[in-house]
């Protein structure tokens, strides 16, 4: 598999997510915030009385959204709870959620649980099942007075913010019918004067409802072993693992945590699954927990911690390391989903970084059902490594990969190199005040929230007011000075936006359809801004509205300065590179290709080398680059790994030792027949293959690798054409 081997698997799982959760034990979450629903609200008498709870009620007219729903203008606020707003003084809220049953008989309990304000009432299918913060003696009516309450103003519901969960068995399960079912729930304000009505309504099936496993909380000393015989270990407590203590969990080990609570890690730390048997940590209930805190207090004590095919849901910050130095912390197989601040963070802590941090083949928010609004990887004044990683689609302000305060002269700069990042309405990889490397990474779909991209880019259309330059695919600021190569970057706002004294290195990257391809700028987000400056040597820049700007608005005064040379760039219609400064045609700088046709091959579906015949083959620059803190190289491999080699059908117009670097992350590989255990050498093996296929008859439509000269059938020809080409190709 290359390195990008899982981009159509990870796309097409993103696609199927669907909001239906199945959570621990046999329990089923039927409905939560995010569901569908349908919804009326008022201030006066629609007229129906309580009819439209029945399960075969017509909501004829209704709204559609989803759970939650209100309106919350006071301080604090319920905003982040509120999906659905609608306008303020209403009186009620009426909401159908539909829910489907495949087998009556497997559902063992119902609960109900609410984060609401001011009360509620709730019905299955028409039979009224519970009562919250409504007198049992007041009658249900369109203007009933409830008590008056407070919803949780969380980030996250709190499902029990007045009362623990409510077992409706009871009167909801004889309801149930196979197919749809309804639940109808029905808020109601205290006053139409008060600043606030919010309704986030849970249901689910199969609920646990006691503690199975082993409950865990205090301090750990010695040495300690969660076995697969004693899971799930239910965290009733919060829990620290001393230093000087280890901690082993044993594959297939359950860890339940209840709401709010962390787990701490100080001494030695191992919870190594198998591809058969992940270890999970979840929830214990319905509310988020903390985190899993790797905190060495910066004391220069070198003892690992290792968390391999680890599954995390439901959590506020999954993985939080700080002050481990040079201690040895991977996280390598794992997936963290449904987080609520953060999946990862890092920081120094006692003047000590996170040192020897490695993220490696991690899928963050790929089983989410959906765009979280929150950041993926928040790190500081570290030397971490995030790697081969997977990244979901993200909602608002949320970068994927967000690394600050990092610096070369420092040696504690990050890395983030062969990661696929698949979509979001912020920026892909941000380095703020920070150096580094930004290696080999897909980046697509990213443009700022409201923001429509048009079907041709064009430098006319900004993200909308308010939203600032959201949308890149790897940006900086602050006087980042990173290398960024070998990367592909797709349908971004901005391919590469770096601002305000940011001086990026640019080699070798390949950016299509983004509205504007590079562009360095002076931004008035902090004091004194300057003007950022770029070097690109070996990039493609193929319909890009603007393929390089110098400053991101047309009336800005500081102008921002470029060294382009040997690059491909988008001409156009007019002939050559627009500049948006110079308001011209211009950059017909040294080695630069003027691109009047794509050069690549069916990037659209995942084919970003160059095409046969194009003039961007054996055209780079090979040698040395300026960057912050000496000279670079330009990459000897391309982005999946391959060796830069010499097309014998096209001249080598690039310079330098090769002389036939292509331009762009991807190398093009010439056919070589004679290759075939395809690596990229001809040598005994390949003849060996050819001989013992001697006499073989080979399909026309599909033929066999060692029918070198396609003629139907492997023979000594085919052999004499490999005994020729021995020791030839990239690989040998």
């Amino acid at each position: 598999m290359n390195r990008w081997g899982w981009l159509c698997e990870c796309a097409t799982a993103c696609v199927a997510l669907a909001w239906g959760l199945v959570c621990g034990a046999g329990e089923t979450v039927l409905v939560q915030i995010n569901s569908p629903m349908v919804y009326i609200y008022g201030s006066s008498d629609p007229g129906i009385g309580m009819t439209w709870t029945a399960q075969d009620y017509v909501p004829t007219g209704w709204n559609s959204g989803t759970y939650g729903v209100g309106y919350d203008t006071g301080t604090p606020n319920a905003g982040a709870l509120l999906k659905t707003p609608i306008p303020s003084g209403q009186k009620f809220i009426y909401t159908r959620a539909e829910f489907q049953m495949s087998d009556v008989s497997a559902v063992q309990n119902m609960y109900l649980g609410c984060d609401f304000d001011d009360g509620y009432a709730a019905w299955v299918n028409g039979t009224l099942v519970h009562r919250g913060r409504i007198a049992e003696s007041t009658a249900l009516a369109w203007n009933l007075t409830p008590d008056n309450d407070e919803s949780s103003n969380g980030s996250t519901p709190n499902y029990e913010v007045y009362e623990p969960l409510v077992d409706i068995t009871a009167p909801a399960k004889p309801t149930l019918t196979v197919g749809t079912n309804v639940l109808a729930v029905a808020i109601w304000n205290i006053s139409t004067s008060s600043t606030d009505l919010v309704l986030v309504p849970w249901l689910a099936i199969n609920h646990p409802t006691s503690i199975v496993g082993t409950p865990v909380s205090g301090t750990l000393t010695g040495n300690i072993t969660w076995t697969l015989a004693n899971s799930p270990y239910v965290v009733v407590g919060n829990t620290t693992l001393a230093k000087g203590a280890t901690l082993t969990i044993e594959p297939g080990v359950e860890v339940r945590v209840r709401g709010g609570l962390s787990v701490a890690i100080k001494g030695t730390f191992s919870a190594i699954g198998t591809q058969q048997q992940h270890i999970t940590f979840d929830r214990d209930g319905t509310s988020n927990w903390g985190e899993i805190l790797v905190d060495y207090d910066g004391d220069g004590t070198i003892r690992p911690a290792t968390m391999k095919y680890c599954d995390i849901r439901h959590v506020s910050t999954g993985v939080h390391v700080l002050g481990t130095g040079q201690s040895p912390v991977l996280v390598e197989d794992c997936a963290i989903d449904l987080w609520t601040s953060l999946a990862v963070k890092w920081d120094q802590d006692g003047g000590l970084g996170c040192n020897n941090l490695i993220f490696r083949r991690c899928r963050f928010g790929m089983d989410s059902g959906g765009p979280l609004p929150c950041e993926a990887i928040n790190g500081y004044h570290s030397h971490a490594i995030v790697e081969y990683c997977t990244f979901a689609p993200q909602g608002g302000y949320s970068d994927a990969v967000d690394l600050a305060n990092s610096r070369w002269a420092d040696g504690n700069w990050p890395i983030c190199r062969y990661n696929v990042l698949l979509g979001g309405q912020d920026d892909g990889i941000d380095y703020d005040d920070s150096d580094g490397i930004i290696e080999g990474n897909i980046i697509m779909n990213r443009f700022p929230s409201g923001y429509d991209p048009p079907a041709v880019p064009d430098s006319a259309h900004y993200p909308p007011p308010g939203n600032g330059p959201n949308g890149g695919g790897t940006t900086g600021n602050e006087g980042s000075s990173p290398v960024i190569l070998n990367n592909v970057i797709y349908h971004c706002y901005y391919g590469i936006g770096y601002k305000n004294g940011a001086q990026p290195t640019i080699l070798n990257n390949t950016i299509i359809d983004c509205t504007w391809g590079v562009v360095v700028y002076s931004a008035n987000d902090i004091p004194n801004p300057g003007p950022a400056h770029a070097i690109l040597r070996n990039n493609i820049l193929w319909n890009c509205g603007d393929p390089i700007r110098r400053r991101w608005y047309d009336t800005d005064g500081i102008i921002s300065t470029v060294d382009v040379a040997y690059c491909a760039i988008d001409a156009k219609e007019e002939g050559w590179l627009y500049d948006d400064v110079e308001q011209g045609w211009v950059w017909a700088g040294e080695g630069n290709v003027a691109l009047t046709a794509n050069p690549l091959g069916d990037y659209g579906h995942d084919d970003y080398g160059p095409q046969p015949g194009s003039p961007v083959i054996d055209a780079g620059y090979a040698g040395l680059v300026p960057y912050e803190a000496g000279q670079w190289p330009v990459p000897s491999t391309d982005c999946l790994g391959h060796a830069r080699e010499d097309d014998p059908s096209m001249p080598n117009t690039g310079v330098g030792t090769p002389p036939y670097v292509d331009l762009g992350a991807v190398e093009y590989l010439y056919p070589m027949p004679a290759d075939v255990i395809p690596d990229r050498c001809v040598n005994v093996a390949d003849l060996l293959r050819v001989r013992n296929d001697m006499g073989k008859a080979s399909n026309p439509g599909d033929p066999l690798a060692t029918d070198v000269n396609r003629d139907g059938v492997v023979n000594v020809a085919d052999l004499l054409i490999v005994r020729n080409s021995l020791g030839k190709g990239s690989g040998c």
